[in-house]
């Protein structure tokens, strides 16, 4: 954040200087500026008291155009805030305001302010209100210049149409969003957002998949481009700005020269050969320090970018693998099968299994790709517990976990044979007990990792599983390939299964 804070100060000069010498245009472009800049980093406080200000001095102009815009924006600021009652009454003074306007500007401003009233009325659950809002701004956006704001309105009247189940009409007006959207991402992601919940209200699965694969990569895509043009703006922004203010300084230390200059002139001129001297030194000396400053700004701003975009990418694949749990669960209501149910639940919960790695990244505060072994496999026990405990069975677990971090390479195989060494116990080593220990040991021996899962059941049958041809067998046997592991099975007492493997590949 060092040069949006560098810009941030010198706006501010800029904006004392505007003030003293009674600029009213240039104090009401740098207000905006603020306003704007502090609202795309969600600061509304200080964007709310830029825009008053804004307002105040708009008024005093008698700009009312601009007053129109100001008054829709604060309104925004207020619905970012929750204030909805506060949100509407600044879209209704617009509103008011707009009739102000000449014929030619008066249809547009409105069909503006319409389209941010239908979108209060969707956060407030109005949706029939918001239907009329959509529709008031219809006429507006006919030329073709506005299709930015009419996919906006299609986007609007898709989601009311959707919440109150009228999944015909929702999927007409998102598909036109969509359509008219021409490249514009934030828009073509909510339409497609909105198509895969008409689709998965009314159980297309093929569709919802589909769109929910499509809405995957342009959020994606949306997010990187509005990363990119951000930094951009903010770039060109600050070189701007850092010139301006450069040159209203020499301006103004010129005007301070010249009037001490008409009172003593020669004594003026010697002071001012001595000063520049110094001052070319000190300039040099300091535009050094600056450049070394700036150097590490521009870093620390993009590792904190990329820490903030990987932690996005860790939370978005996890929502993925959850939306594919559940999507698994959703077709396991429509199969008899108990084979083919046991299999897809199976299924689904190795997808859970990854789910908790890359839910554990993203909530992390460190960019650090280490997870810790031990909170994992505490958690995975947990859900397993939940999902697969025998009724009737009074079940021991003993847990002797060290503090072992792994990155996601290691974790990801070494998550899924564990889930399928617990499922597998769960599952079939107490068919008929009333009670049943299971025990899980992870350590560290030497350079190599040792995780043994163990249990006091009926013991690992070969001749009841044909381990070439079962799934699960052939999955741990895999995964311990990938982990360079070596795998051991010993079936007296029980089963009891140890993977011993690198700690580092």
């Amino acid at each position: 954040m060092g040069k949006l804070e560098e810009a941030f100060k010198i706006q501010q000069r800029a904006l004392v200087e505007a003030k003293r010498v009674n600029d009213d245009e240039y104090t009401l472009s740098l207000l905006s500026e603020l306003g704007n800049t502090h609202r795309r980093l969600n600061n509304f406080d200080k964007a709310e008291t830029y825009s008053l200000q804004s307002l105040e001095l708009i008024r005093k102009l008698g700009m009312i155009e601009n007053e129109v815009i100001i008054l829709s924006t604060l309104g925004i600021i207020a619905k970012k805030q929750n204030r909805l009652d506060g949100a509407n009454d600044y879209y209704e003074q617009a509103l008011a305001r707009a009739d102000d306007l000449p014929v030619e500007k008066r249809d547009i401003n409105k069909g503006n302010v319409y389209l941010n009233l239908a979108q209060l009325a969707n956060s407030r659950n109005n949706r029939e209100e918001a239907i009329n809002y959509a529709t008031k701004a219809i006429h507006a956006f006919e030329p073709d210049e506005y299709f930015r704001q009419r996919a906006f309105m299609n986007l609007q009247l898709g989601t009311a149409h959707l919440k109150l189940k009228r999944y015909n009409e929702a999927e007409k007006y998102y598909r036109n969003a969509v359509a008219g959207a021409r490249g514009v991402s934030n828009i073509i992601a909510g339409g497609e957002k909105g198509l895969l919940f008409v689709f998965r209200e009314t159980e297309q699965l093929d569709s919802t998949v589909h769109y929910l694969e499509k809405a995957a990569a342009t959020r994606e895509a949306a997010i990187e481009k509005n990363r990119i043009e951000s930094i951009a703006e903010m770039e060109a922004k600050y070189q701007t700005k850092e010139q301006q203010a450069e040159i209203e300084r020499l301006a103004y230390e010129d005007g301070i020269n010249r009037d001490k200059l008409s009172r003593q002139r020669n004594l003026i001129i010697g002071g001012l050969l001595i000063m520049s001297v110094l001052s070319g030194f000190l300039y040099f000396i300091w535009q050094q320090r600056q450049r070394i400053s700036r150097q590490h700004q521009i870093i620390e701003v993009a590792l904190n970018e990329k820490e903030t975009l990987l932690k996005e990418i860790h939370h978005r694949v996890k929502n993925n693998l959850q939306m594919i749990s559940s999507l698994l669960s959703l077709q396991s209501r429509f199969i008899d099968d108990p084979a083919a149910l046991s299999a897809m639940e199976m299924g689904r919960q190795r997808v859970r299994s990854m789910a908790i790695i890359h839910q554990r990244l993203y909530l992390r505060d460190s960019l650090s790709p280490e997870i810790g072994v031990k909170d994992y496999l505490e958690q995975l026990v947990t859900e397993l517990l939940g999902v697969l405990n025998v009724k009737g069975l009074a079940l021991k677990l003993e847990m002797h976990l060290e503090d072992i971090k792994l990155d996601i390479d290691r974790m990801i195989p070494l998550g899924l044979i564990a889930n399928e060494l617990i499922t597998n116990s769960l599952k079939y080593a107490f068919t008929g007990r009333e009670d049943g220990l299971l025990s899980i040991n992870l350590q560290k021996v030497g350079d190599d990792i040792v995780l043994q899962i163990a249990d006091d059941g009926s013991g690992y049958d070969p001749a009841a599983t044909d381990t070439r041809n079962s799934f699960g067998s052939l999955l741990i046997s895999t995964l311990s390939e990938q982990l360079a592991a070596e795998l051991q099975i010993a079936t007296t007492n029980g089963t009891t299964v140890t993977l011993r493997f690198p700690e580092t590949e």
